[in-house]
């Protein structure tokens, strides 16, 4: 059996589309302006907390973007009454603003993440820590990267 031939219409169609995501993902970066909106909401409401609580643990200097590892520790009782609830970490050059979001229980004991984030660029990664209660803390730490790992 042969395959059905290929229209010069689909194969020219297919071969328009092809660069179209490339070319997206260099024009498609998040901007500080973005990453503000984003703290400003989950900050709406809420009681803002002093960012020593957060401390971020990132290399100052990453080689390549693809896999930078990053660590967070909030100082947070994790009781029932009083405790971190999620973490947002956020980029202001990457294609999109949220890295992640982690959602935390007293059960943790102790509130301490460790990870490994893409970033497409040198930047400043902020963590905002949503508390119990409608309490939020922010910091930030700058990461420099020279491979860009993000389409970058």
């Amino acid at each position: 059996m042969t395959p059905p031939p290929v229209s010069r219409r689909t194969l020219l169609a297919a071969a328009l589309a092809c660069p179209l995501p490339l070319l997206w993902s260099r024009l498609a970066r998040a901007t500080p302006s973005q990453a503000q909106a984003l703290i400003a909401g989950l900050q709406q409401g809420a009681t803002l907390l002093s960012s020593s609580l957060i401390r971020l643990e990132a290399p100052e200097l990453a080689e390549n973007g693809n896999t930078v590892p990053f660590g967070i520790t909030v100082d947070s009782p994790m009781t029932a009454d009083d405790h971190l609830q999620r973490l947002h970490i956020i980029s202001e050059v990457n294609p999109l603003p949220e890295i992640a979001t982690i959602h935390v229980t007293p059960a943790l004991g102790v509130a301490q993440v460790r990870t490994r984030i893409r970033l497409a660029a040198t930047q400043t990664v902020l963590v905002v820590a949503v508390f119990s209660g409608q309490r939020v803390a922010v910091a930030g730490r700058e990461v420099k990267v020279t491979i860009g790992g993000c389409g970058g």
